[in-house]
């Protein structure tokens, strides 16, 4: 019964106290060992996409174009799905898939070679990112990328970054002329597309001797 509990406790995400005198010392062990890798999980955790809400809307909008609804009708359910302070997604690219009038999606991201750092409002439990360089007339495709890190320097939700590094992309040669698509995938919908940033190598030095090339990246708007 009591890993049961522990079960619930883990769905939810809330953390367990040892505050009662009765349980025994293996099931204290236990809570710590939980409490821990709660709070582990909790460093790189992102938002999840509570599916059920996320089909229910797909069909809405799948259907919509086949429905009366008037422009009083889509503003009334915009303010639903998307109010000041109760938004059904935090994702802001799967928040605006649902939306009949949405704005468009301004990222503000970072690439450097096998590092990318990305705004955690364009990401989800379940992103999925690939990486295409076009460089030299060849194409190269990195798919194994993983969370670093998650910065988290206030309160606002929308300060927080999350850095990811890829093994396979360090091998990558690189041109004065390369070019870098993301595209980040947030679950699978009907009318869903990738979120896409760009980037280009710019400052681009070539090798001298024994000293490499050297550039930087500029994010392509």
């Amino acid at each position: 019964m009591y890993n049961i509990l522990l079960f619930a406790f883990h769905f939810f995400g809330v953390s367990v106290r040892s505050q009662s005198t009765s349980i025994t010392k293996e099931e204290k062990k236990q809570i710590k060992s939980y409490n821990k890798s709660l709070k582990e999980k909790r460093k790189t955790e992102f938002p999840e996409i509570y599916e059920p809400l996320a089909i229910n809307c797909d069909l809405l909008f799948s259907v919509s174009k086949q429905l009366p609804l008037t422009k009083n009708d889509k503003q009334r359910i915009d303010g639903i799905l998307s109010g000041t302070n109760n938004s059904g997604f935090l994702t802001t690219p799967v928040k605006n898939l649902f939306l009949f009038d949405s704005s468009e999606v301004n990222i503000n991201a970072e690439f450097d070679k096998d590092k990318l750092v990305l705004p955690v409002s364009c990401l989800s439990d379940n992103a999925e990112i690939k990486v295409t360089v076009s460089s030299g007339g060849k194409k190269y495709v990195y798919s194994d990328w993983t969370i670093d890190k998650v910065d988290r320097p206030s309160n606002d939700f929308s300060s927080f970054k999350a850095t990811y590094t890829s093994k396979s992309a360090k091998k990558c040669e690189w041109t004065a002329d390369s070019t870098v698509e993301v595209e980040i995938t947030n679950g699978q919908y009907s009318n869903s597309t990738p979120l896409v940033l760009r980037f280009k190598v710019c400052n681009y030095k070539e090798k001298k001797f024994i000293i490499p090339a050297s550039f930087d990246f500029e994010q392509v708007k």
